[in-house]
C-alpha cells in the first residue's frame, strides 16, 4: 500500500479518491424477494376417461373387461 509520505511534490486527485472510497460506508445488503413466475397452465384440455353403464362388456387389447358403470374390472 502507498502512503502519504510518499509523494514528495503533492498529492494526486486519483490517490485521494482512491482513500475517500476505502473509507466510505457499505450499503446494506438486501435479500432478494422470489421472482414471481405465472404459473403454468395446461394447453391442451384432458379428456375424462369415459366407463360405460353397468353390465356392459368390452374387448380392450384383446382382453375382456365388464364394467360396474364405475370401473372396468378384468374377466378372465
Amino acid at each position: 500500500m502507498i502512503k502519504l509520505s510518499d509523494f514528495t511534490d503533492g498529492i494526486p486527485f486519483s490517490f485521494m479518491r482512491k482513500q475517500k472510497n476505502k473509507k466510505a460506508k457499505k450499503t446494506k445488503k438486501r435479500s432478494r424477494s422470489p421472482s414471481r413466475k405465472r404459473k403454468n397452465t395446461r394447453r391442451t384440455k384432458r379428456k375424462p376417461i369415459k366407463v360405460p353403464p353397468r353390465g356392459v362388456i368390452i374387448r380392450k387389447k384383446g382382453k375382456l373387461y365388464k364394467s360396474d358403470g364405475k370401473r372396468l374390472t378384468l374377466i378372465e
